[in-house]
């Protein structure tokens, strides 16, 4: 088997034949653009479907190759190669594998709009009354999922949840990474609320400590990732909303930038009052008590805390430390969902 990936400079065929050829399956990429940079010693030009010259070079390529297989998600390429295969003009039998690329596009989009259909059954059921529309809420599950991060759907459900019951008041985020819920939060802080989300995070490998036990084997990645290429992609996660900013600091600078307005992003407003406080940081006990005494204390009254990976398979820091949260006494309702522990504050000391 050998397959012909054609174009390769569309994204999908161009991810596909980079995986291929990594997983050692003979593959042959073709691209009609002229002057692409070609990805290897095994990609060749082929003039476009409309060339006259189109059907002789293919052939050839097919011959001198040995293609079995087509695959493509250009609809026009599709139509050719389709029309090529049922014909029998090739000089060899030659097997498209891809789908019609409009039912591809589909397939790629329906997990969104199902969970949206899902999501507004279940508020109805449940007798909750969601102010986003399905469209709105497919756009924002597929936005939230393309963005690289762990958090599940299952979070997206629990903030869209809380989002219409959070007082007025900042959103204050403890380690954003890459962003994915950090544009999940400053969506729904600006439908809902009206707010600003401050995400705070070093973004720097020489100020990331250690989480020890169990997530040793996550701390040795540390120094082979570089901070400043996730940086870049945490700001374009959230570089279309306009009430998001970030401090680039540890937790224990970030509070006192924060309560002196002192931002590294653009400039939002900030009521220096927390209305929904999302801790994501290190997730050693020692460092998410750190968090929560730091910040905790600025949460208002009917205020929100949440506490990601509250059920870690990694270590149990935050459920420690959310437990002893709990214990204070300061918050009437709390639930796990997912993975994250939320609490709603009801008095302040």
């Amino acid at each position: 088997m050998k397959l012909l990936v054609f174009p390769t400079d569309c994204e999908a065929n161009t991810e596909l034949y980079v995986l291929l050829e990594r997983l050692g399956i003979p593959v042959v990429g073709a691209s009609s653009t002229k002057g692409q940079n070609f990805l290897g010693k095994h990609t060749f030009p082929l003039p476009y479907i409309t060339d006259d010259g189109f059907l002789e070079k293919i052939k050839l390529l097919v011959c001198e190759h040995e293609i079995t297989h087509f695959h493509t998600s250009h609809a026009g390429v599709w139509g050719m190669l389709k029309g090529l295969v049922e014909s029998n003009e090739l000089s060899q039998e030659v097997t498209l594998c891809s789908e019609f690329p409009f039912d591809a596009e589909w397939l790629r989009f329906e997990k969104y709009a199902f969970w949206a259909k899902a999501f507004l059954r279940h508020q109805h059921l449940s007798g909750s009354h969601c102010t986003l529309r399905e469209d709105e809420l497919a756009a924002l599950c597929k936005q939230y999922n393309e963005i690289p991060g762990q958090c599940d759907n299952h979070k997206l459900e629990s903030l869209i949840s809380i989002a219409p019951k959070v007082p007025v008041g900042d959103w204050v985020e403890i380690g954003s990474l890459y962003g994915r819920s950090s544009f999940a939060l400053g969506f729904l802080a600006q439908h809902f609320c009206q707010a600003s989300l401050i995400c705070v995070d070093p973004w720097d490998s020489v100020e990331v400590l250690g989480q020890k036990g169990k997530a040793e084997i996550l701390d040795k990645q540390g120094a082979q990732i570089d901070y400043s290429k996730i940086f870049k992609i945490f700001q374009s996660s959230i570089g279309l909303l306009r009430n998001v900013s970030y401090i680039k600091a540890l937790s224990k600078d970030g509070i006192k930038r924060y309560l002196k307005s002192d931002l590294d992003g653009s400039p939002v407003n900030i009521d220096k009052e927390i209305a929904f406080l999302h801790i994501d940081g290190n997730h050693h006990f020692d460092e998410v008590s750190k968090d929560i005494a730091l910040w905790e204390p600025h949460v208002c009254v009917e205020g929100w805390v949440a506490i990601d990976d509250y059920l870690w398979a990694f270590g149990d820091g935050p459920k420690r430390a959310g437990d002893l949260l709990l214990a204070s006494k300061r918050f009437d309702l709390a639930f796990v969902m997912g993975d994250t522990l939320y609490m709603r504050k009801l008095q302040k000391e």
